[in-house]
Formats: structure tokens, sequence, C-alpha cells
């Protein structure tokens, strides 16, 4: 593709593959930036919104305690989130999730229509015959 994402074949320790989708460095550059608001739950090192939990645990009645993880640049650290601050995060990582559904409803019907168009060639080219199915 054009940004330099490609889709690659990732097998699995039981044999087991699937296929992945591996962005570019163009379509990260193609990223909304995170918004000042949102600025406490940027990565650390290089502002990255796509920091996720891994750990947490509730330290007091509204704190919490997290390890998080940058998918970026592989950094991972502890921090502290007050109530207001974790509800925020909340928010941004179910509006990530919604996101991630949307882009793999189009990758889906992105990769539906190329099959759709390679056997609607097949047939026109006498290639699918009946006995096929």
């Amino acid at each position: 593709m054009e940004d330099g994402t490609s889709i690659e074949l990732f097998s699995f320790t039981d044999e087991r593959t699937t296929e992945t989708i591996v962005f570019g460095e163009a379509a990260r550059e193609q990223r909304r930036p995170p918004s000042a608001a949102a600025a406490e739950v940027c990565c650390r090192s290089c502002g990255s919104d796509l920091v996720h939990p891994v750990e947490w645990d509730r330290t007091g009645e509204e704190t919490w305690l997290l390890l998080v993880r940058c998918p970026d640049c592989e950094t991972a650290y502890e921090v502290a989130f007050g109530r207001v601050t974790m509800e925020r995060f909340i928010a941004q990582l179910h509006g990530q999730k919604r996101a991630l559904a949307l882009e793999l409803d189009r990758w889906s019907l992105a990769r539906f229509r190329e099959e759709v168009e390679r056997l609607l060639a097949l047939i026109g080219d006498d290639r699918v015959l009946p006995f096929d199915f």
C-alpha cells in the first residue's frame, strides 16, 4: 500500500497462522495527535496516545496505580491516576476500541471486495467450473 501498510502472515508456535496488518511509518504519521486534555495518558517517552494498561490496582478511594505499556516505543512504566484522569483514560481506551472496530470493518469489506473481484475474473476466464463447488 502507499503508506507502507502491509498484510503479513504471522505464525504462532502451535503452527496456527493469521494475517496481521502491519502499519508503515506513513500510516503512523497520519494518526491524529492527542488532544491537550489527554496529555496525561500519553507515553512519557514518545508521546503516543496508544498507551494501554497491563496491570492496575486500586490504591485508594479515588486513586489507581497502573502499569502501562506503549506499543510504539515498547516503554512500560507505572503511573498513578486520580478518578478524573482514570475516567478520561477509560474513555480514551473505549474510543480507540471503537476506532479499531471500524477499521477492522473497513479492512474486512475491502478484503471481501478483492476476493469477489478475483472470483469474478476467474469465472469470466472459465477457470471456475460447477464441480469446483
